[in-house]
């Protein structure tokens, strides 16, 4: 399993809806509609509940960052607006972002779009290092990642209120470890948060992953996704870290593999309460980054 991930690019990071659905990819290419949602230099999509109107939702705009760089744009200098804009509904000194650029400060419809958007541009800085131009860089770097590493190392050491919470207290670890590996923390906070990572997965393993609700279709592609990003892009943890989370992810497979694409049991697996949805496992979404590329069809990391 641990030479699967490291050598094979997770097709994931969409969490919570599909975050690449829209524009496609010719929209992409057009230059009038890249760069849309007015002052607010973010990407809009509809308003789910309310279709006649927009919203600029921070997750959705970090992903299609990451979409549009996986195309060549990285070093486009309006890559550095969308990151300050990004940055703006970061909300100081803790860190917390935004869901929509529409809400009001301190309201946060879902705590989790911190980790969805950190590891969306963890993402784009580790891959895209050498296109993104230096503002960009240093709006990561220097803004980005240390309003967003007060909020997940704090979190991390919350792990009695939060590890029955698989995909949250996962995404709240792994975001503060890739941050770790990016800029300078104390390295007290490495130790720790070492031994915090160990303890969260030793209570995954013997606890079946927490409460069965958070191992939903949706949920279970979460901690995929996350474990995921730690395994490839993770330097230097040659130790039991790697391995308990390598077994981790072999668990969760093993979890897909089961169901075998038969409907998954209401309020445990699946949000699909009135009737059955299309289903695919996880490994569907594994492939070689290259291979994906050519077909312009499939350019999009995962459509849930």
């Amino acid at each position: 399993m641990k030479t699967l991930c490291l050598t094979l690019l997770v097709a994931a990071c969409t969490w919570g809806g599909s975050v690449f659905a829209d524009p496609v990819w010719s929209d992409l290419q057009k230059g009038d509609l890249l760069w849309t949602g007015g002052t607010t230099n973010l990407w809009s999509s509809v308003n789910p509940s309310s279709p006649s109107s927009r919203i600029h939702e921070s997750r959705y705009s970090a992903g299609n960052l990451l979409l549009a760089a996986r195309y060549g744009l990285a070093g486009d200098p309006n890559v550095e607006k969308v990151l300050q804009a990004l940055h703006d509904m970061q909300i100081p000194p803790y860190g917390t972002i935004k869901t929509r650029y529409e809400d009001a400060n301190g309201y946060f419809r879902d705590s989790n779009s911190s980790f969805f958007v950190c590891s969306l541009l963890h993402l784009l800085r580790q891959n895209y290092a050498s296109e993104l131009t230096a503002n960009s860089i240093a709006l990561l770097d220097n803004d980005i990642f240390p309003l967003f590493y007060v909020r997940f190392y704090d979190q991390s050491q919350k792990i009695s209120a939060s590890v029955f919470y698989p995909n949250k207290y996962l995404g709240d670890l792994i975001c503060a470890k890739l941050i770790q590996e990016t800029i300078t923390v104390p390295y007290i906070d490495k130790v720790i948060l070492r031994n915090k990572m160990l303890e969260a997965a030793d209570y995954w393993r013997n606890n079946d992953w927490g409460w069965g609700e958070h191992m939903s279709d949706v949920y279970a592609a979460v901690c995929a996704d996350l474990i995921s990003e730690y395994l490839l892009l993770t330097t230097g943890d040659s130790d039991q870290r790697q391995t308990e989370y390598s077994d981790l992810l072999e668990e969760l497979l093993f979890i897909e593999d089961s169901f075998g694409g038969n409907p998954r049991v209401p309020a445990i697996r699946s949000y699909a309460f009135s009737g059955r949805t299309g289903q695919s496992n996880y490994r569907d979404h594994i492939a070689a980054w290259e291979a994906s590329m050519g077909d312009e069809s499939n350019h999009f990391w995962r459509e849930m």
